[in-house]
């Protein structure tokens, strides 16, 4: 009878969930999409890429267009063997890209309540936790990031079929190489690296005994088996590629340093660029944390009710929060120093353990709530209310006496953040950012005043609380990312296949254009407003996979090598004529260059030449493929790539020996076998 009402309180808990996140992305019912940042200039033209070449029956094993030509499908960004992504193939691209984010945003919230269930959470409290993870910043304002989503939604689940299926090894391995095999396949490396280690932290904590954790090793090893087939060309595409030779300064991108730390609390203290201008470190997307305030103070109360997990879940916590100061704390430093850590950029990612952890405490002490813990969370939300008046009096009087020892604290921040010209302005936008924290512990301190005098049942006090916290996050991130109609994703023209004309960017324009329209401070650029279009039109790779144009540019974290250097000598000395560039995009428009070269294709294993159909040699020529073509006959390339043949090979075996233990154990009951 306990475990049919835990599975009704589930099912509950799912299904207002489901309501709340129509409610929270209205506006993709209401038929925008998202046109902004990495959801436009690179995940809207590799789905449109990849959806071309698939429905004409072909697999974008290669990226021509890029780079001089670069690995497609190796990269493990692109998503190309993501099952949801083959299954969404008649779905129009731009549409998907969203889609898919919300999808996997509502997937982590499902997770999230599954995840609650086995812990024995109200649904009032399965739907908060799920709310405070799914719609946090560390999820919304990385909801461009599409790749993301889906190793943020992996989580809850992973967690939820380790504590499910404890009486059942076979099961639990079955659950775990499924689940890890779709992060790897669908995921960002990094990201389902981070989700992993908060796995791995509930398991050590956990103390399985021998049986247990055999089928946990063997459920990621037949995730990494099933995922084979990405993992091996993405691991060979990163040996040739310049991504482990990041500079100091890209590692220290994107951490949420310990002066932005109140952005836990008021998540626009430093600006926001949906709203007005962002002026802390990086940029708003990778160190946003934000959960809500009410959500901390009922985490506060999960911590004092001493549940089983509270030990874990505050290191966690702790651990996040470290590690997302990046090369400002203690931490970050030291867990770069580990193999394949170092490739690793925005340290501000590292903030998923702290929320995932904040949600699951705020769960359990939303169900702890009672008159006697009413009364302290009335106290501390009225010591939080009295700090933020303060606070928000100093900046918006920031020229009077009531901005104390605040002022030079404030001015060293501007110093930091290269903002001094501008304080006065920016003060009084940081003053306003306290309203909405300010009014949402308002309405905390009238519910638990309310609760604790008696005046309103415990049960209507805690959906009260819900209700607010959802309010806060609808708040903070419904209208966070930019979107628009489908009119802005529309393709005019096609470019020829001929590779005869072939663009490169330079650094210069890149960042001019970017500012234009995929401006990271602000959203309200007068050109982006007024055109969304706009990098289709200034033709910024990597949009130039929508209209099939050639660059000898492209945006991408994963470059070749070979690439890399030699666009950077180009960009340097100006002399672009080495990479078979025609047109030349700069700050001075556009200027036509004659190629000095025929060939202008970069090498990489795999590749094959056909004479006549006879194999002929190719030699790597410092990047370049270059053939000699006997009596001057036409010369057929194939990409014939070995890491992608034996990954292949490797993940249909895990499949078969899976389809074979899934259809063993389907027989048994029904076979009468033991």
């Amino acid at each position: 009878m306990i475990e049919v009402a835990g599975a009704e309180r589930s099912n509950r808990s799912a299904l207002i969930f489901t309501g709340l996140s129509l409610l929270f992305f209205w506006r993709f019912v209401a038929g925008e999409f998202l046109c902004w940042g990495d959801a436009y200039i690179q995940f809207w033209p590799w789905r449109h890429f990849t959806r071309e070449l698939m429905l004409n029956g072909q697999l974008p094993l290669w990226n021509p267009y890029n780079f001089c030509g670069v690995p497609f499908a190796a990269n493990p960004q692109t998503g190309v063997f993501y099952p949801l992504n083959w299954l969404a193939l008649p779905i129009p691209a731009h549409a998907w890209v969203s889609w898919s984010a919300a999808l996997h945003v509502w997937l982590a919230g499902i997770g999230m309540t599954r995840f609650l269930s086995t812990h024995h959470c109200s649904a009032a409290a399965q739907v908060l936790g799920a709310c405070a993870f799914a719609f946090s910043g560390c999820l919304i304002a990385r909801l461009q990031f599409t790749n993301h989503m889906v190793s943020f939604a992996g989580l809850p689940w992973l967690l939820w079929r380790y504590e499910a299926t404890r009486a059942n090894p076979v099961r639990r391995a079955m659950d775990f190489a499924v689940i890890t095999a779709l992060l790897w396949l669908g995921g960002h490396p990094q990201v389902t690296i981070i989700a992993l280690t908060t796995v791995a932290a509930f398991v050590i904590y956990d103390r399985p005994d021998t049986r247990s954790a055999l089928a946990i090793l063997i459920g990621l090893l037949g995730g990494l088996m099933l995922s084979a087939i990405q993992l091996l060309p993405a691991t060979e595409l990163l040996l040739n590629s310049s991504r482990g030779e990041l500079t100091d300064f890209q590692r220290r991108l994107f951490a949420l340093p310990p002066w932005q730390l109140i952005v836990w609390l008021v998540p626009d203290a430093f600006g926001n660029p949906a709203r007005s201008m962002y002026w802390g470190e990086g940029n708003f997307f990778e160190a946003s944390p934000f959960v809500g305030i009410v959500t901390l103070l009922l985490a506060g109360l999960g911590v004092s009710a001493r549940p089983k997990l509270w030990p874990l879940l505050v290191g966690l916590v702790i651990i996040g929060m470290l590690l997302a100061m990046g090369y400002y704390g203690p931490l970050y430093p030291l867990v770069a120093k580990l193999p394949m850590f170092g490739m690793f950029r925005a340290a501000g990612r590292w903030n998923l353990l702290a929320v995932f952890a904040l949600a699951t405490l705020a769960a359990f002490g939303l169900d702890r709530l009672d008159e006697s813990r009413a009364r302290k969370m009335f106290a501390a939300a009225a010591v939080c209310a009295l700090v933020m008046t303060w606070l928000a009096l100093a900046m918006v009087f920031f020229n009077n006496p009531i901005a104390g020892h605040l002022k030079p604290a404030l001015r060293w921040i501007f110093e930091a953040t290269g903002k001094v010209a501008d304080e006065g302005a920016l003060v009084a936008q940081a003053g306003t950012a306290f309203l909405i924290p300010w009014a949402v512990l308002l309405l905390c301190l009238v519910v638990t005043r309310a609760m604790s005098r008696g005046l309103i049942s415990v049960a209507r006090a805690r959906t009260a609380l819900f209700a607010v916290v959802f309010l806060d996050l609808f708040l903070f991130g419904a209208e966070l990312n930019p979107t628009a109609g489908a009119g802005t994703f529309r393709v005019d023209r096609v470019a020829s296949n001929s590779s005869r004309t072939r663009f490169a960017t330079t650094s210069a324009y890149v960042t001019a254009e970017w500012n234009e329209f995929i401006n990271y401070a602000t959203f309200q650029t007068s050109g982006a407003r007024a055109n969304w279009r706009g990098p289709l039109a200034a033709h910024l790779p990597v949009t130039n996979l929508v209209t099939r144009e050639y660059h000898a540019t492209g945006y991408d974290p994963v470059r070749l090598r070979s690439a890399e250097r030699r666009l950077r000598r180009a960009d340097e000395t100006g002399d672009w004529s080495g990479l078979g560039v025609t047109t030349i995009l700069d700050q001075r428009g556009q200027r036509k260059l004659a190629p000095t070269r025929k060939s202008y294709e970069n090498w990489y294993p795999g590749w094959r030449a056909y004479a006549n159909s006879r194999p002929i040699p190719m030699v790597d020529d410092d990047g370049w493929r270059r053939v000699e073509s006997p009596n001057q006959a036409p010369i057929r390339f194939v990409f014939q790539n070995g890491a992608l043949l034996v990954g292949g090979a490797l993940s249909l075996l895990a499949g078969a020996v899976l389809a074979a233990v899934c259809a063993t154990r389907w027989l048994q009951p029904r076979l009468g076998l033991p």
